[in-house]
Formats: C-alpha cells, sequence, structure tokens
C-alpha cells in the first residue's frame, strides 16, 4: 500500500478508531489512528486486497459488509477468504470494524454496539 493511500484510509477514520483484525494477528484490537498506521507500515510488504461484494445498511452508522480478503500468509500462501465485517460510523468516520462469522453475527455485533451506546 503506498503511503498516499495509507494517509487517505486514516482520513476516513475517526481519531479512536478500534479495529479487530483476523488475518495477521487473529482478535488483536487496534486502538486509535496511530496505531492503525503502524499496522499497514507492518504489512507494506505484505499482499493484501479487500473487495466488498455487498453493502447491508442498518442504520445511517451501522452497516455489514460481504465480500472476499486475498492476502499472503506467514508460509507464503496465497489466501482467498470470504469475509464479512461489521462497520460503525461516527461524525462521518469509520469509528469500528469487526470482522464476523456471518451476516446474522456481524448484525448481533453492531445491535451490542448500539445498545452499549
Amino acid at each position: 500500500m503506498a503511503r498516499g493511500d495509507t494517509d487517505q484510509m486514516l482520513d476516513l477514520m475517526h481519531p479512536e478508531v478500534e479495529i479487530v483484525v483476523r488475518s495477521i494477528r487473529p482478535g488483536e484490537v487496534l486502538r486509535g489512528r496511530d496505531a492503525v498506521a503502524d499496522f499497514f507500515e507492518e504489512l507494506s510488504g505484505h499482499f493484501f486486497e479487500t473487495h466488498p461484494d455487498v453493502f447491508q445498511p442498518l442504520d445511517g452508522q451501522r452497516i455489514v459488509v460481504e465480500g472476499r480478503m486475498r492476502w499472503m500468509d506467514g508460509e507464503r500462501v496465497l489466501r482467498d477468504d470470504p469475509m464479512v465485517w461489521a462497520l460503525e460510523f461516527r461524525d462521518g468516520l469509520l469509528f469500528r470494524s469487526t470482522p464476523a462469522q456471518s451476516v446474522l453475527e456481524a448484525e448481533a455485533l453492531l445491535a451490542v454496539a448500539q445498545r452499549d451506546d
């Protein structure tokens, strides 16, 4: 990922963004733009592509996205995994991104998040 691409992505993120990692360090939570920037820097020598295909807005701030992630794992094996993301936005910026096993799980994650806010 080019530095300009990274900067553009970071500009779309809330200052207090939380991203749950699924691929390299499953379950790790990145908190804040600086942590996300460090993670992007770590990935700079690796192959990662995300391909969102289906967008299911639940309301103006929560959306379920279905797609695929193509990436090279630590053993240099090219992976092509189906993905579902539960996304939350605040102030028009990405606030939380959590991978899920299914659309139903993503909807449940977003329902709990809405109740907690």
